[in-house]
């Protein structure tokens, strides 16, 4: 596996079949990209204002960039505390969303008043966010993920791996700014101030649905939902299918227990 072969695979999984696994967490990203670009207050600007929707998607990509790789590489003793934890994780990250998505829904106000705070709050609930659906993201195994996987599971090959794992979700992650990006440049020049504050809410509400689906543990019926008659068996030999796994499994997990509870080891 190259490293171009690990970024072309992630990236082209958003425009094939294997988009519709990623739709657990697309969505929620360009939701937050959009929400956090648009001003709802005052006339629409006349030239796109690109800090904020720069800060947003650096900071949401970078924390669902830095966590997904963290999961994977799992003959680390980072990924295998993430392991032990993922239940106690997954709660918490919902209760993040859940708050984020009430401040843009405009329920809840943290008192951030000047830009330079605003900007903190931004970048802060970007990292969160993408770090709780990091957590929260039961991935489709594609072809490509499943090579890095393999590569992963020893712990001569972790340094290569875990480059790899990045250079995959940088793949993905480009392909959801190439989308995410225009679509708040669009929302933040609506002339009507209460259009912009309705998009704001709409994107707020949006969250709001995955951080209850995280609370409530649902996350596997919504891809069960997104997959199911979409992405194809594509048996790998063993007589699964590669959309039946939910992502990697530490090889040493004491507890016996796979990614979310759902995920079968890949080999």
């Amino acid at each position: 596996m190259t490293a171009f072969g690990a970024f072309f695979g992630g990236f082209h999984s958003f425009f094939s079949i294997w988009v519709f696994c990623l739709m657990q967490i697309v969505p929620f990203i360009i939701a937050f990209i959009v929400a956090s670009t648009v001003r709802e207050d005052g006339p629409a600007p006349e030239k796109t204002d690109w800090q904020p929707l720069t800060i947003s998607a650096v900071s949401v990509l970078g924390g669902f960039i830095a966590i997904f790789s963290a999961i994977g590489m799992v003959t680390t003793p980072t990924s295998k505390m993430l392991f032990r934890y993922m239940d106690l994780l997954n709660q918490f990250g919902g209760v993040i969303i859940g708050l984020i998505a009430l401040y843009f829904i405009g329920l809840l106000t943290l008192g951030a008043s000047s830009e330079t705070k605003k900007k903190g709050l931004l970048t802060g609930f970007g990292v969160l966010l993408g770090a709780s659906l990091a957590v929260a993201y039961k991935p489709c195994v594609t072809p490509t993920l499943t090579i890095i996987y393999n590569i992963n599971t020893s712990p001569d090959n972790m340094m290569w791996g875990g480059t790899l794992l990045v250079l995959y979700t940088l793949g993905i992650s480009a392909a959801i700014l190439l989308v995410g990006a225009p679509l708040a440049v669009f929302a933040s020049k609506a002339k009507s101030a209460n259009i912009r504050l309705y998009l704001k809410r709409g994107c707020g509400a949006l969250l709001l649905v995955v951080a209850l689906l995280m609370l409530t543990d649902k996350m596997t019926i919504y891809k069960s939902m997104l997959v199911e008659g979409f992405v194809p068996a594509a048996e790998d030999g063993s007589g699964h299918s590669h959309h039946d796994h939910g992502g990697p499994q530490p090889p040493a997990a004491e507890e016996g227990h796979s990614r979310h509870g759902d995920m079968e080891h890949e080999k």
